[in-house]
C-alpha cells in the first residue's frame, strides 16, 4: 500500500470514529428531561418495601449516593399528544448499576453506567415501547452507588490507615431523558461499526478490506444528503456477501458470568443477578432467535426468594427452550482447595436443584474463570452425570500455551470428559466481526472440527447480552469472511461434538492454571474454616446415620452444606475477594459452626448415656492408629481407662496463653467410638502437671528424642540436624537446615491476591531470629521445645512436639502477622536426587516435578496440595503435611510450604491479625503408600471428637460401636457416610486412595441391609443388583464407588 492510500485510509478511519458518536448522539429525537425524585439509604431494601418511602426532589449533576449506598428513584414526565402511536426510549445514567423495576414490586430491565474497568462500557437506554394515548409516564428505579466491579481505588499502594483503603465511590446523577426512538440511526450505527470492525481484521491491501473502507466512505457521504436508510443500502452492500464453505460456525451463547461475591458483597451479587435476569428475559422477548445460559443454582433461588414474579417468568422460558441452565454445580467454586466430597456435594445439590425445578437435566460442567482443575475432576464430572466440561481459563496461562482447545480430558483414573475451551479466550464477547475471525483463526482443532462456541455478553453487574451484542450476532449469520454465528445451546454443542470424539486429542491429568498460584494462600483463616467446615459436617453426617431416619435434621443440614458450598466460590475460598466479602463470610461461618454444634449436641444425648466420670471419643475415618487428643481438664485428676482396662497416656502442657490443657496419646479407633473411663485418682492430683516445668538448661534444651528418632534445633526453630534411628539415616545433615522460616518481598506482577511469581526467591528479606526457647513439657505423651521468634515486624510463638510413640514432628505456630505485601514460607531439605513429589489433590494424588527440563516443570514452581506431599527416593521419604495450607514448592532438593502473605488488593487488611495453624514434618522408610502417610495426613486435618460426660452402651438405637456402615480393609477411604439427598436410606462413598487394586469388606451393624451400587447422583448404576451384607468389593487404582441402601418396592 502506497503512503497515499495508507493516509486516507487512516483518516478515514477516525472519520468512521467521529460519525459513530454522532450517531450515538442522535438515537433520541426531541429529547424531553424526566422529573426525578429519590430517597437515599445505606441498606439495600427489598422492591416491595420502596413504594411509599419518603422521595425528595433532585437534579441533573447532583450527588445522589456514595460507597455501597441505594438510591430508590421515583422517574416522571408528560409525553407531547403528537408522540402517540410512536417508540420511545429513555437514557438514564445514575453512574452507577440500576434496575428499572415495576409498581408491582417486579425487576423490568438492568442499566450500568461507570465502570473503571472499562470506561466505555455503557448500557444506559430502555425502549418504552409504543407510545400510548396516556400522557404521563412513570416508573421506579433501584440505583446502586458501585460501577460494574465494585469501588474505584485509585492508590497505586493503599495504606492501611486510609480510611478510603477499601475503595470509594461518588455517584452524581447524570442524564434522565426520553424521547422518540431513531431506529434508522440506531440500524445504521450497528452497521457501520460492524462493518469498520471487520475492515480492521482484514489485511489492508485485500478486495475485501478495499471494498469495505469505500462503502463505509460512501455511506457516510451519503447519510449526510439523503439520511441513514440510504446509507445503509450502502454498507448492505458488503454486509451482504455471505462465507464461504470453508468457513466455519460458532454456537453463540449468550451468557452473563456473575461472581458470586467478588469486588462487591454477597447481598449486591442478589441485585445483579436480579438485574442480569430482568434484562436477559426482556431480550429473549424481543429477538426469537435468541438463547440464553445461566449457571449456579444459588443464583437462582436468590431470585425465587427475592423475586417470584421474576423467577416464574425464568421457569417459563427454560420450558420454552429459550433460557439453559448450565454448569450443574451449586456455584462455580474452586477446585484445587475443597475435598473431593465438596466438589461431590456441588453437583449433587446444583443438578438436583435444577431437575427439581425446571425438570431440566444438566450435562454441562461449566466453569470458565476457576484456577485450575485437578486430575481426579474427570472421574467426578462422569459419575454424576456431567460428561462435557467447558471453561476458557486456561488461556490465561503465562508460560506454556495449551495444546487443545478441544480434547478428550482423561483423569487419574482413565475417566474421559469431553472438553472445549472457547477460543475467544474469554467469557465476555461483544459479538463483533473481528473478535469471531480471531477466534475462528485461533481455534487449533480447526483442521478437523467445523464449529466452536462463543460466550456473548457482558456479566457482573453488565447484565449478559444487550441488544447491540445480539444484533452483531445477527449480522454474522452468513457473512464473508466472518465465521457463522447461530445462537445455540451448550448442550446441544457437545451433544454434536461428541460424534467426534475418536478423532480428538487427548490430555492427561491435571489442568495446571501457570496463574494465579497466590490464591493456595491468600486469606488463610478463610480456608482453614473451609477445612474445618468440610471435616466437621462429614464426622456429623456420619454419626447421624446412626439414628433414625425420621430424626435426620434435613433442613439444617442442608442449609449448612450449602453455605460450605456458597464460600467455596472461586473468588471468596481463594482469597481474591474485597474486606466485606469476608466480613459477611466470618459471620456465616460463626453461624454456621454454631448450627454444627447445636445438632452434634443433639445427636450426642441421643447416642450417647450421661455418664460425669467417662467420655466418649469418637472417629469416623477408616483410617486410625494413635492420635493426640485434646481433653477437657477436669480429666486430668485421674488415670483414664478403655473397656479393656488399658491406661490411656496423658498429660498436661502449656498453650500459647500460659494456660494448662490437657492431651492423651489414645489408640483411635476407626469409624466408631472409644469410651475412656476414669480410674483411680492420680499420686499427686494437686499437682498434675510437674512435667510443664521448665527443664534447666543443657545440652539437650535444644533436643528432642525418642526411640526411633533424634532432633537438634538452633535457637530460630530450625533444625540443625536429623537422625532416624531406625532405618540409620540422617534426615536433616549437619550444615543443612530444616523448618526454615522466611519472608521474602511479595510483589507479584499483577493482581495481587491471586499471583505469586516465580522471582519472589529472589526477593527475600529475612529468617526467622530466635529471642528465646524453653522446655514446655516432657511425659508419657510428647516432649516439646517453646521457640519465641521475630520475623519482620511480626511476632512467631511456635511449639514443636514429638510423640513418644512416632519420628514424626508437629508444629504448632501462632504468629501476630503485621506484615505488608511479604511472603511467609517454611521448607525442608529433601532427596536432592528426587525427580518428583506426589501431591494430594481430591480424591487422589498425583505426580509433580521437583526438578525442572522443560518450560512446563519451570511453570509448575508452586503448585497446590490439599492435605500432604511427600518426596520418596531408594526407599526413603519425607511427608510434609498440613492441616490448612495449600501452596507448596519443591525444587532443588528443597520441599517448602506457603504459610501466610499479605496483598493490598483487593483487600488491604487481608491477612493482617492473630493466626494459628500446624504443620506436620513424617520421615518415613519405603515409599509413600508403604508408609503411614495418608493414614497421619488423615487424622491430622480431621481430629477425633471428644465428648465428655457420656459414655457408649448399647442400646436399640445404636447396637455396637461401630457405624451403622463401615469397611475392613486396607487403601480405601470412606469419604462420605450420610442419608441420601432424595430417600431415607443411607449412602456410603469409598476411594480408592494409594492408586492400586485394593478390595475391602463393606460390613454393617443392623442385620438384614442390602446396598446397590449408584452414580454420584445416588441414582442406581444400569444393571447394579442389590447384595446383602457384608460384601466385599474391588476398587480400580483411584476409583469412586458409592453405595445406597436398598429397600424393594414390594
Amino acid at each position: 500500500m502506497d503512503s497515499v492510500m495508507q493516509g486516507k485510509r487512516e483518516i478515514i478511519g477516525k472519520r468512521v470514529e467521529n460519525f459513530l458518536r454522532e450517531l450515538d448522539a442522535g438515537l433520541l429525537k426531541t429529547p424531553l428531561p424526566f422529573e426525578a425524585f429519590y430517597h437515599r439509604t445505606n441498606l439495600r431494601i427489598p422492591l416491595r418495601d420502596t413504594h411509599q418511602l419518603h422521595r425528595v426532589p433532585i437534579a441533573e449533576g447532583e450527588v445522589w449516593g456514595k460507597d455501597w449506598e441505594s438510591g430508590y428513584f421515583l422517574l416522571r414526565a408528560f409525553v407531547p399528544e403528537d408522540w402517540a402511536g410512536q417508540e420511545l426510549v429513555a437514557r438514564l445514567d445514575f453512574e452507577g448499576e440500576a434496575l428499572i423495576y415495576d409498581e408491582g414490586s417486579v425487576p423490568l430491565f438492568s442499566l450500568t453506567n461507570g465502570s473503571q474497568f472499562n470506561p466505555f462500557y455503557s448500557k444506559d437506554l430502555y425502549r418504552l415501547g409504543l407510545c400510548s394515548s396516556k400522557t404521563e409516564i412513570q416508573f421506579l428505579v433501584e440505583a446502586a452507588a458501585n460501577g460494574l466491579f465494585g469501588l474505584s481505588r485509585t492508590d497505586a499502594v493503599p495504606s492501611r490507615v486510609n480510611p478510603s483503603r477499601h475503595g470509594r465511590w461518588e455517584a452524581h446523577l447524570g442524564k434522565l431523558e426520553f424521547g422518540l426512538w431513531n431506529e434508522p440511526v440506531w440500524n445504521l450505527s450497528l452497521d457501520m461499526r460492524h462493518l469498520w470492525n471487520l475492515y480492521l481484521s482484514l489485511d489492508s491491501d485485500s478486495v475485501r478490506a478495499s471494498r469495505c473502507i469505500r462503502a463505509l466512505s460512501e455511506a457516510m457521504g451519503t447519510f449526510s444528503q439523503k439520511g441513514p436508510q440510504s446509507a445503509s443500502l450502502i454498507l448492505a452492500r458488503e454486509l451482504g456477501k455471505t462465507a464461504s464453505a470453508s468457513s466455519l460456525k460458532t454456537t453463540v451463547v449468550g451468557h452473563a458470568h456473575i461472581d458470586t461475591a467478588w469486588l462487591w458483597p454477597l447481598s449486591e451479587t442478589r441485585r445483579k443477578v436480579a438485574r442480569t435476569f430482568a434484562s436477559q428475559l426482556e431480550l429473549i422477548k424481543r429477538y426469537p432467535q435468541y438463547l440464553f445460559g445461566a449457571s449456579s443454582p444459588q443464583h437462582y433461588q436468590w431470585m425465587k426468594e427475592d423475586h417470584p414474579v421474576l423467577f416464574q417468568k425464568v421457569r417459563q422460558a427454560v420450558a420454552d427452550g429459550r433460557w439453559e441452565p448450565q454448569g450443574g454445580m451449586w456455584v462455580e467454586p474452586d477446585c484445587n482447595l475443597v475435598s473431593g466430597e465438596s466438589l461431590v456435594r456441588q453437583i449433587l445439590h446444583g443438578k438436583n436443584w435444577f431437575k427439581r425445578e425446571f425438570n431440566i437435566d444438566v450435562t454441562t460442567c461449566w466453569l470458565p474463570d476457576v484456577f485450575g482443575y485437578p486430575a481426579s475432576m474427570p472421574q467426578i464430572l462422569v459419575k454424576a452425570g456431567l460428561p462435557y466440561f467447558l471453561t476458557q481459563k486456561m488461556s490465561w496461562s503465562k508460560f506454556n500455551p495449551f495444546p487443545h482447545d478441544t480434547f478428550r480430558w482423561i483423569g487419574i483414573d482413565g475417566s474421559m470428559v469431553l472438553t472445549h475451551f472457547p477460543p475467544e479466550h474469554t467469557y465476555n464477547s461483544d459479538g463483533l466481526p473481528g473478535d469471531l475471525i480471531k477466534a475462528e483463526r485461533r481455534f487449533q482443532e480447526k483442521d478437523r472440527l467445523d464449529e466452536f462456541m462463543t460466550l456473548l455478553g457482558i456479566g457482573d453487574g453488565g447484565g449478559g447480552p444487550k441488544e447491540e451484542h445480539i444484533e452483531h450476532i445477527l449480522r454474522s449469520l452468513d457473512l464473508e469472511n466472518v465465521p457463522k454465528a447461530v445462537f445455540g445451546k451448550a448442550g446441544d454443542f457437545f451433544n454434536r461434538l461428541s460424534l467426534f470424539g475418536e478423532s480428538l486429542e487427548s490430555w492427561t491429568g491435571e489442568l495446571y492454571l501457570e496463574y494465579h498460584r497466590g490464591t493456595y494462600t491468600t486469606q488463610a483463616w478463610m480456608k482453614r474454616c473451609n477445612r474445618r467446615m468440610e471435616e466437621g459436617l462429614r464426622s456429623l453426617e456420619a454419626l447421624l446415620c446412626c439414628l433414625p431416619a425420621s430424626e435426620y435434621p434435613r433442613q439444617e443440614m442442608d442449609d449448612m452444606v450449602k453455605t460450605m458450598l456458597m464460600l467455596q466460590f472461586h473468588d471468596i475460598l481463594p482469597g481474591s475477594s474485597i474486606h466485606q466479602v469476608y466480613e459477611d463470610a466470618k459471620a456465616l461461618y460463626a453461624l454456621t459452626f454454631e448450627k454444627l454444634r447445636h445438632v452434634t449436641e443433639t445427636v450426642v444425648s441421643r447416642l450417647f448415656s450421661p455418664d460425669g466420670r467417662n467420655l466418649v471419643i469418637y472417629n469416623c475415618l477408616v483410617e486410625h492408629g494413635t492420635s493426640i487428643v485434646r481433653l477437657p481438664m477436669s480429666y486430668s485428676q485421674c488415670v483414664l481407662l478403655d473397656n479393656w482396662g488399658n491406661q490411656t497416656p496423658t498429660q498436661c502442657i502449656q498453650d500459647f496463653d500460659g494456660g494448662l490443657i490437657l492431651v492423651a496419646l489414645v489408640e483411635v479407633p476407626s469409624q466408631g467410638f472409644l469410651t475412656l473411663h476414669q480410674g483411680e485418682a492420680l499420686a499427686n492430683p494437686e499437682v498434675p502437671c510437674e512435667d510443664l516445668l521448665a527443664a534447666p538448661y543443657g545440652s539437650d534444651t535444644l533436643v528432642l528424642e525418642n526411640s526411633q528418632v533424634f532432633y537438634r534445633f538452633a535457637p530460630d526453630a530450625s533444625i540443625a540436624e536429623a537422625y532416624d534411628k531406625i532405618s540409620g539415616r540422617s534426615i536433616v545433615k549437619k550444615g543443612d537446615q530444616g523448618n526454615l522460616l522466611a519472608i521474602y518481598h511479595d510483589t507479584p506482577h499483577n493482581y495481587e491476591a491471586w499471583d505469586i511469581d516465580f522471582y519472589y526467591p529472589e526477593q527475600l528479606c529475612a529468617h526467622a531470629q530466635g529471642l528465646s526457647f524453653e522446655r514446655i513439657g516432657k511425659g508419657p505423651v510428647l516432649e516439646g521445645i517453646r521457640f519465641h521468634l521475630r520475623i519482620g515486624e511480626s511476632d512467631v510463638i511456635q511449639d514443636i512436639w514429638l510423640t513418644t510413640d512416632s519420628p514424626s514432628l508437629t508444629f504448632h505456630t501462632r504468629l501476630d502477622w503485621k506484615e505488608t505485601r511479604k511472603l511467609l514460607r517454611v521448607d525442608f531439605p529433601v532427596d536432592p536426587l528426587a525427580i518428583e513429589a506426589r501431591c494430594e489433590i481430591p480424591f487422589g494424588y498425583i505426580a509433580r516435578p521437583s526438578i525442572v527440563n522443560t518450560g512446563w516443570d519451570f511453570a509448575k514452581f508452586e503448585f497446590c496440595a490439599r492435605r500432604y506431599v511427600d518426596v520418596s527416593v531408594a526407599g526413603y521419604g519425607i511427608a510434609l503435611i498440613n492441616e490448612s495450607k495449600y501452596g507448596y514448592s519443591c525444587r532443588n532438593g528443597r520441599l517448602g510450604m506457603s504459610l501466610l502473605r499479605a496483598p493490598l488488593n483487593p483487600d488491604p487488611d487481608a491477612d493482617i491479625g492473630l493466626h494459628e495453624f500446624s504443620y506436620k514434618l513424617k520421615p518415613h522408610s519405603g515409599s509413600l503408600i508403604d508408609s503411614t502417610v495418608l493414614q497421619e495426613a488423615a487424622l491430622f486435618s480431621h481430629q477425633p471428637q471428644v465428648y465428655p460426660g457420656f459414655s457408649f452402651q448399647r442400646t436399640s438405637i445404636c447396637r455396637t460401636s461401630l457405624l451403622p456402615l463401615h469397611i475392613v480393609g486396607e487403601g480405601v477411604a470412606v469419604e462420605a457416610l450420610k442419608l441420601a439427598e432424595l430417600e431415607n436410606v443411607k449412602i456410603i462413598r469409598m476411594v480408592e486412595s494409594r492408586g492400586q487394586r485394593s478390595t475391602i469388606r463393606l460390613e454393617t451393624s443392623t442385620p438384614g441391609i442390602s446396598m446397590v451400587e449408584t452414580d454420584l447422583m445416588e441414582q442406581v448404576l444400569p444393571g447394579a443388583s442389590p447384595c446383602g451384607l457384608p460384601m466385599d468389593i474391588t476398587f480400580n487404582p483411584f476409583e469412586i464407588r458409592t453405595f445406597k441402601e436398598y429397600r424393594s418396592s414390594r
